[in-house]
């Protein structure tokens, strides 16, 4: 966590997090969660998102994917 926060710091946050419209005018992140912890730790109220339309399977099908390019 501590060279993401570095990081960020230097470079801002490079790829935005990728979010999904839920009820009452909420997101729900869908990709990018450990950037938004970083980001929050250092101070930072707002973090550039994509917000894509997507069903509840669809959401988890994309996290799940995100979740294994990032273990290759």
């Amino acid at each position: 966590m501590f060279l993401l926060q570095e990081s960020i710091e230097k470079y801002g946050i490079l790829n935005s997090l990728i979010v999904r419209p839920v009820l009452d005018g909420y997101y729900e992140i869908i990709s990018g969660h450990r950037r938004k912890y970083a980001a929050e730790k250092l101070g930072y109220r707002k973090v550039p998102v994509i917000i894509r339309v997507l069903s509840e399977d669809d959401s988890i099908l994309s996290m799940r994917y995100v979740w294994l390019l990032s273990e290759g």
